[in-house]
């Protein structure tokens, strides 16, 4: 194999591919990335067995061939390099590199080893904003679980309705959920967190995701890169009757003033006692206060309340985690009682964000 690329397009695509590479992987070639050097491209394939990415790029191929580097190696040897043409040339033993003043010989691993890229039987497909994508993503992800013995909260759920696209994330304190406007037939599927967080490193905002799917794998093309991930196994919860609850209070707040005083309010609380505020609403206004043994704080944030006065209390990173993806300036809080789940959504419908947190029950001695 022999081939030149530009230093700049070698180390993005390479970077790309490391995305695939587990730090965790005990098989030694699943540690290297494929390179394939055919007509007019060099592809680059990676996996760990859970998810697989092949990305090409447009270089001058002298040779067609194949070669397995090992992936953090060539990473480190090719982000080094100076900015000039890199060329290459090796077999199934040996590798040459050579940029301007620089020349590596490295060892590579046999090709005919590397595990072949998943094939996908077409069941479900569509296409979607990489900048839609992204932020219903990031709008969910936060709220995944991370107990192993819960292996399906671990990742999104991917829930096609009559009324639209659901992505929906819970762990048992709270559940994120953005609703996207498609129509397409019933089907769900339970995407890995950790592959969802590979995309959005790998996505761009102007690019046009297509995804295609069966029971098995999830497929994302992403321009010159294609992203295959296995779905999880096993049943979702049942999100939509938690979410059906019936409130009497609202408040209704500008969002990033609440957002600010929940984080001044849980300035001295760190972890302790799960970093936990008070809510007491009451006329026009929210008074939000902390109490450790450091120090205590007060912050009262103005909006518009229904109902009638509720004292309730909350874990503070759930409630900024959730407030923090609302992209409204207005946020609507629904309290149904002191025991009962908070819904907090954006004011704007069309923005179809949802978030609910479970609350933190007082002790007589904590009111």
């Amino acid at each position: 194999m022999k081939f030149s690329i530009s230093q700049k397009d070698l180390q993005k695509h390479i970077q790309i591919a490391q995305k695939a590479i587990s730090a965790r992987n005990t098989i030694q070639i699943l540690d290297g990335i494929l390179f394939e050097a055919k007509d007019g491209a060099l592809h680059l394939y990676s996996t760990d067995s859970e998810i697989s990415i092949h990305t090409q790029v447009p270089c001058t191929v002298h040779k067609e061939g194949r070669i397995v580097l090992q992936g953090n190696m060539i990473a480190n040897i090719t982000r080094k390099l100076p900015n000039d043409t890199v060329h290459v040339e090796g077999n199934q033993k040996q590798v040459e590199i050579i940029c301007k003043n620089s020349k590596f010989q490295l060892v590579s691993y046999n090709p005919d080893e590397y595990p072949p890229m998943p094939s996908i039987q077409e069941e479900f497909s569509m296409e979607i904003s990489a900048k839609d994508w992204k932020q219903a993503v990031r709008q969910t992800i936060f709220a995944t679980g991370q107990d192993d013995s819960k292996p399906v909260l671990r990742g999104v759920l991917f829930d096609v309705r009559q009324d639209g696209l659901f992505l929906v994330a819970l762990d048992g304190f709270r559940i994120a959920l953005k609703k996207l406007p498609f129509l397409k037939e019933d089907v769900s599927f339970i995407i890995p967190g950790r592959a969802l967080q590979e995309i959005q490193k790998i996505a761009h905002d102007d690019q046009l995701i297509s995804i295609v799917s069966n029971q098995r794998n999830m497929e994302f093309y992403l321009g010159d890169t294609t992203f295959t991930t296995k779905l999880l196994d096993g049943q979702f919860i049942d999100y939509k009757p938690l979410l059906n609850t019936t409130s009497n209070v609202f408040f209704t707040v500008d969002r990033k003033e609440l957002y600010d005083a929940f984080e001044r309010a849980s300035l001295l609380s760190g972890e302790e006692r799960a970093n936990l505020i008070k809510l007491h609403l009451e006329d026009d206004h929210c008074s939000i206060t902390s109490n450790t043994e450091m120090g205590q704080v007060f912050e009262t944030v103005y909006g518009s309340l229904e109902g009638e006065e509720l004292e309730i209390a909350f874990n503070a990173r759930y409630l900024l985690e959730g407030l923090k993806e609302v992209q409204a300036e207005t946020v609507k809080l629904s309290f149904s009682g002191p025991l009962k789940p908070l819904l907090i959504t954006s004011t704007d419908e069309e923005e179809g964000y949802t978030y609910l947190v479970l609350p933190v029950r007082l002790g007589q001695g904590a009111r």
